[in-house]
């Protein structure tokens, strides 16, 4: 490909070694459903239109599609335009992230099956000068929560071995049994519905936090705990379907650590992997709870940088598997894996 234009006029030329086109069939090969040869479509595939749509197009820009070729040489396409010359924008000024201090020290607990929710909250609780520990289920929580003192417990709802709602009545029952303070249990879900929270509450829970918690309200929830205030509701929105993902917001997230921010998305990557071959897995096997989970934890993962496509395609398949729609499952499992790809290809950028 080629530059052969000047400053406003720009032409883009495309070359190829091929078979070439016989010059009797170069005359209607700008014509809809036209091709150089009867068998192309066979042995080639295609329906004749490229060339014309492409064509149409860079006249409606005010340009012109032209073509050469050989045969048994190869074909030359040549598409110039005249575009206008932009004044350049002024570059975006880099947001100042300010630093979100706590009046009190905390010893905080967080339980979560997905690594990366895990290392993400972690890291944001010790950015506010918190001593944090970890687990990777609700009974390791358990035993963690058994052997020290903690003044927060922050855990995921859905997952394997023992769940949060689990985790959070067997920690109520022994404070009780052992006449000890409570201490603050929230829960942690990409599930921002009012009956979730409900759920949360019904277990022994004090609130409910969604997925992903900025580092000012994540802040300000601990704050007003401390501080005896009363517990505000934290605005969720719904995302709306978009493919990509939003580095700005886990800078936001992250206080702007980089190093954080590599981290965690060679741990997205790395679960999204593992997600992928489950999902095969359980589908295969046609595990409608064991899918509506994997998405649950999925959703969970997407939620931290925004990848609104594939947190769609979650809450999709979450619907299919509560309705026992069997008829939308392959459809919706097709529509995650894709989506579950193109987020492969974009952190394998990131991480590159």
């Amino acid at each position: 490909m080629s530059d052969l234009g000047s400053e406003d006029d720009r032409s883009r030329a495309v070359k190829d070694t091929g078979i070439g086109i016989a010059e009797a069939a170069r005359s209607r090969l700008f014509q809809s459903f036209s091709q150089g040869d009867a068998s192309t479509t066979r042995k080639y595939g295609g329906t004749g239109l490229g060339l014309a749509i492409s064509k149409q197009l860079c006249e409606m820009m005010g340009g012109q599609l032209t073509l050469s070729s050989v045969l048994g040489e190869g074909t030359r396409v040549e598409a110039s335009l005249d575009f206008p010359i932009l004044d350049p924008l002024p570059m975006a000024e880099t947001p100042v992230i300010e630093k979100v201090v706590q009046t009190q020290i905390l010893n905080i607990l967080v339980v979560d099956d997905y690594q990366a929710n895990r290392l993400l909250l972690s890291q944001q609780l010790s950015y506010l000068g918190h001593r944090v520990s970890d687990a990777k289920d609700g009974a390791h929580g358990l035993l963690a929560w058994r052997k020290q003192h903690f003044d927060v417990v922050i855990t995921d709802c859905n997952m394997p071995v023992m769940n949060g709602y689990a985790l959070s009545k067997a920690i109520r029952e022994e404070e009780q049994a052992q006449s000890l303070a409570p201490c603050l249990l929230l829960g942690f879900t990409a599930n921002a519905q009012p009956e979730e929270k409900e759920r949360c509450l019904q277990a022994g829970m004090d609130d409910c936090l969604f997925k992903p918690i900025s580092l000012k309200e994540l802040g300000a929830r601990l704050e007003s705990v401390t501080s005896g205030s009363e517990l505000l509701p934290i605005k969720s929105e719904v995302p709306a379907p978009w493919d990509g993902i939003d580095l700005n917001s886990l800078e936001q997230l992250t206080l702007g650590d980089r190093e954080s921010i590599k981290n965690l998305l060679s741990d997205l990557a790395s679960s999204n992997e593992q997600d992928m071959t489950r999902l095969f897995e359980l589908f295969a096997k046609n595990d409608l709870p064991g899918l509506a989970d994997l998405a649950h934890r999925v959703k969970g993962g997407a939620r931290i940088v925004k990848a609104h496509s594939l947190i769609f395609c979650c809450e999709q398949l979450e619907k299919v598997c509560r309705e026992l729609d069997r008829e939308g499952l392959t459809q919706s499992v097709d529509a995650l894996q894709k989506a579950m790809e193109r987020l492969a290809e974009t952190l394998e950028l990131h991480c590159a």
